[in-house]
């Protein structure tokens, strides 16, 4: 009976150690602003070409905007929802977060905006794609 109660009080302790390690804190959100486009000279429609391609590439769906504007969106398990504006010239990109859903997204006690740390790897993944595609010209 003692060792039963001691199973049962040390799968608690474990569960409770465990949940921080699941559920990760957020961190500052990461904007990629004017990233140059190294490749030979490109115009702007073979730059949104690209955008549009590694976009899709790296799993997000991208809606054109006017003025040299995208509105690129990923879901993740019907759960996570994350929306970014890729603004963009014959020279360079941004990508800029716009909106979230369930990503923990908000301000620190020093205004500086934070996010769950999965939103940047998948920015980052984004861009890498993106550039990958500007380096096929």
């Amino acid at each position: 009976m003692m060792r039963i109660k001691f199973l049962v009080l040390f799968v608690c302790m474990l569960s409770l150690v465990a949940t921080p390690v699941y559920a990760r804190e957020p961190v500052p959100l990461v904007n990629h602003n004017n990233v140059a486009i190294t490749s030979k000279p490109l115009t702007v429609d073979q730059v949104k070409g690209a955008i549009l391609t590694g976009a899709v590439t790296a799993g997000w769906s991208s809606i054109p905007q006017e003025n040299n504007l995208i509105v690129s969106t990923l879901t993740v398990r019907n759960k996570h929802t994350v929306v970014v504006e890729i603004s963009y010239t014959a020279q360079q990109f941004s990508i800029n977060y716009k909106s979230s859903t369930n990503m923990k997204a908000g301000l620190s006690m020093d205004k500086q905006q934070m996010i769950h740390p999965f939103y940047n790897n998948w920015v980052d993944s984004l861009k890498n794609a993106i550039q990958a595609e500007l380096h096929k010209y």
